[in-house]
């Protein structure tokens, strides 16, 4: 690389000057560059239209085959016994059906209340720790039969035990309502007594009562003299076995180490640590098939099996620890039921409620007694119709789209903008100027207008050997191609549904009309005897065949050599490299010739300036 020296001596811009001659050098590499930002340009409008003809192939692929067409809907003539639905598998036809029993699962419950009857109060373990109550020791929660509420006391020096539980059932009963919850001094120490419910002259219901801390910050609860962080009026699902054994009505001893019992053959272990909740847990995500819950409100736990049906089944059996006992639950083995249905005349029993027989699902929702329910499956016309639509949709707007790309105008002198020339304009205006350059790239295309004449040629004229001469084309059916207009080229070829006769075709003879779509001849060369769909998608999948031999795949390489714009993207790559390489030693050159002549003029000017001393 020459040395570069500025014009000191001769006065001159050197930069400039090489600047403006190198312009006129890089005129030929500008206009490769051009062509090739067009060639790139013509590429994505081909894969742009490659997209939209792969879109529309998936769309009529799935319309390929007879069993892509078969729609039918079901009805029932009481849906508050028996809905219904049908898959492209049923077949038209009329059912009766009655169901004399439905299928249900296996349910076992406690024989009784657990809570030893009548339960204690809930009485503080000490008596309060002071009467005084301030911000640090007013509150504590309250929870009756699931309702959770935080107490508050007023802030105030109380002179004895009994005025303190004054205070407290004042609050309760804002907090819950009168007779709902007593709280009494005994013996010095706080006690809380749940109301019991009594219907009709006896006693329906045990409340379920639990007493909380409300946070570690406030001391209400433990203030009040009870141990522990909660304690239950009743048995409490959430306290381990051992804290709470005594309140079974059925005391529970579970001092030992670990127990277990038996549920439909699947093991459940506990200890004194668990708690019901915990067992709970444990049945439920055992392979015992059942749900085991507890209900606070009657003091039962229960067990519902997951499935219904004669083979679903609670057996409970083999505790070493007493637990059931306590739970009060005997050794009966409960079974679920399976559903009677007849349909036909035909009577079968079934595990579930809702069942499938031949392409029909039935929900059974309850009995219908004596009075049969008329089920109904017919061909749905509807939704096939929506399946043409959605074709001819589709299609339509493919064609619009290559229509625009094949008829759009060109504008002469818009040519791909330079770096340079962007450098002066604003975003919007660069905008406008390339899209008045990309127009009409693709205008009359072959490539395009082939696959665009044959797509028109298959939904327009094709007819369908084989087929009833009455439902052989689309014609014949109601689609037809809509009238040429000179003044809008965009909508030539786009298909038009006539949806009364439509479906006048497909109710009078389905199978011929689906055929006309579907149709595969015995012959793989037959070719006039495909389906209107089956060739349209081998026709897209030709043309699509085409366009990436022209231009490649969607997202693939611009320069793959492979296709033919790829093919000459890489040449004119290769061609831009190598004019760089010439065009930097050009202006090497230019530079070597400016130094030179720099050198010369300042050896004049040395030699000059000698003789005038002279």
């Amino acid at each position: 690389m020459p040395v570069r020296i500025g014009g000191m001596a001769s006065g001159l811009d050197i930069d400039k000057l090489v600047s403006d001659l190198m312009k006129a050098e890089r005129m030929p590499l500008e206009k490769i560059k051009k062509t090739k930002t067009k060639t790139n340009w013509s590429m994505d409008l081909y894969r742009e239209i490659n997209s939209k003809l792969a879109s529309l192939r998936t769309t009529v692929g799935d319309l390929r085959f007879s069993g892509d067409w078969k729609q039918t809907s079901a009805t029932s003539s009481n849906e508050s016994f028996i809905s219904v639905t049908a898959s492209s598998t049923a077949n038209p036809a009329t059912h009766n059906i009655t169901v004399s029993q439905l299928a249900t699962g296996a349910t076992k419950s406690s024989t009784g209340a657990m809570t030893k009857q009548p339960p204690a109060p809930v009485t503080a373990n000490t008596a309060p720790t002071t009467t005084v109550i301030n911000a640090t020791n007013n509150q504590f929660d309250v929870t009756l039969n699931g309702v959770r509420k935080t107490i508050t006391l007023d802030q105030n020096n109380y002179a004895t035990t009994a005025d303190l539980a004054q205070q407290i059932q004042t609050k309760i009963n804002a907090a819950f309502g009168y007779n709902k919850i007593t709280v009494s001094d005994s013996g010095g120490k706080i006690s809380f007594n749940p109301v019991s419910a009594v219907v009709d002259g006896s006693t329906s219901y045990q409340p379920q009562l639990v007493l909380e801390a409300t946070s570690p910050t406030n001391s209400g609860y433990s203030n009040l003299g009870f141990s522990g962080s909660r304690v239950a009026f009743k048995v409490d699902a959430n306290s381990k076995l051992s804290d709470i054994a005594s309140k079974f009505d059925t005391p529970l001893n579970v001092s030992g180490g670990s127990y277990s019992f038996t549920i439909n053959g699947q093991q459940i272990t506990y200890n004194g640590d668990d708690s019901i909740s915990t067992i709970m847990g444990k049945v439920n995500a055992s392979a015992a098939g059942v749900y085991m819950s507890y209900d606070e409100t009657t003091d039962k736990v229960s067990f519902l099996t997951k499935e219904t049906g004669g083979t679903a089944q609670v057996n409970i059996s083999g505790d070493t620890g007493g637990l059931l006992a306590s739970l009060k639950l005997d050794s009966q083995v409960i079974t679920g039921q399976d559903a009677k249905v007849t349909i036909d005349g035909n009577t079968t029993y079934r595990s579930s409620n809702s069942f499938t027989i031949d392409g029909v699902t039935y929900n059974l929702k309850q009995p219908t007694g004596a009075t049969p329910v008329t089920v109904s499956v017919s061909n749905d016309i509807n939704g096939i119709v929506d399946k043409i639509k959605n074709f001819v949709s589709k299609y339509n707007e493919t064609i619009e789209f290559m229509n625009k790309r094949t008829s759009e105008s060109r504008y002469r002198g818009y040519d791909p903008l330079t770096d340079d020339q962007k450098k002066d304009m604003k975003e919007a205006d660069i905008k406008a100027w390339e899209d008045k350059a990309k127009s009409g790239l693709l205008k009359s295309d072959p490539t395009v207008e082939r696959a665009l004449s044959r797509l028109r040629e298959l939904t327009g004229i094709a007819s369908v050997s084989g087929i009833q001469e009455a439902y052989n084309s689309f014609a014949k059916i109601g689609i037809t191609t809509m009238p040429y207009d000179a003044k809008n080229t965009q909508n030539s070829g786009k298909l038009v549904i006539d949806e009364k006769m439509l479906k006048e075709a497909l109710s009078k003879d389905p199978d011929n009309v689906v055929a006309m779509f579907t149709n595969t001849p015995a012959s793989s060369t037959d070719e006039k005897g495909k389906g209107i769909m089956r060739r349209v998608y081998d026709q897209l999948s030709s043309s699509i065949e085409d366009l990436v031999k022209r231009a490649g795949t969607v997202g693939g390489i611009t320069n793959d050599i492979n296709t033919d714009l790829g093919s000459v993207m890489k040449k004119m790559e290769e061609q831009i490299s190598r004019f760089d390489v010439k065009l930097k030693k050009k202006e090497d050159f230019y530079y070597a010739k400016f130094s030179a002549m720099e050198k010369a003029i300042q050896k004049s000017n040395t030699t000059l300036g000698y003789l005038s001393r002279l």
